[in-house]
C-alpha cells in the first residue's frame, strides 16, 4: 500500500514537474482526495459527544471501518459515519452544547437541565 501512495505521488510531482507547476500542500491535498484517499475525522481513542435533543453523551472511538471507501465509526453505545459528525455527533462538547441551544423546542428542557433545576423535566 505504502509503494503504490510512493509510486502514485512521484508520478503526480513528474507530471507538475513537467508542467512547471508549483506544487503545493493544497494542491497534493486535492489530488489524493480526486484519486480515492480516504481521510478520517475521529482515531480510535478519540472522544465524541453524541445528543440524542436532550442530553449529551460522552463517547469514545474503539473502531473504524472503510466500507465502501467511507469511514465508519464505532463506540459502545452507537456506530456512526462523517455524516452524522455537526448533526447527532460532535467533536467537542461545546458544540454538542450549543446544538442543544440551537434546538428550539428543546431550549427550555436544556436551559432547566444546565441550571440544576429539573423540577419540570
Amino acid at each position: 500500500m505504502r509503494d503504490r501512495l510512493i509510486e502514485f505521488l512521484t508520478k503526480t510531482f513528474d507530471e507538475q514537474y513537467e508542467k512547471r507547476m508549483l506544487i503545493t500542500p493544497q494542491h497534493t491535498a486535492d489530488h489524493l482526495l480526486a484519486n480515492g484517499v480516504v481521510v478520517i475525522r475521529c482515531n480510535i481513542g478519540d472522544t465524541v459527544y453524541q445528543t440524542d435533543g436532550v442530553r449529551i453523551y460522552e463517547l469514545e472511538i474503539f473502531d473504524v471501518k472503510l466500507i465502501k471507501n467511507k469511514p465508519y465509526y464505532e463506540t459502545e453505545s452507537i456506530d456512526f459515519d462523517d455524516d452524522a459528525i455537526g448533526k447527532t455527533v460532535f467533536l467537542t462538547r461545546e458544540e454538542a452544547d450549543q446544538k442543544l441551544k440551537d434546538l428550539p423546542c428543546e431550549k427550555q428542557i436544556y436551559d432547566m437541565c444546565t441550571k440544576g433545576d429539573k423540577s419540570n423535566v
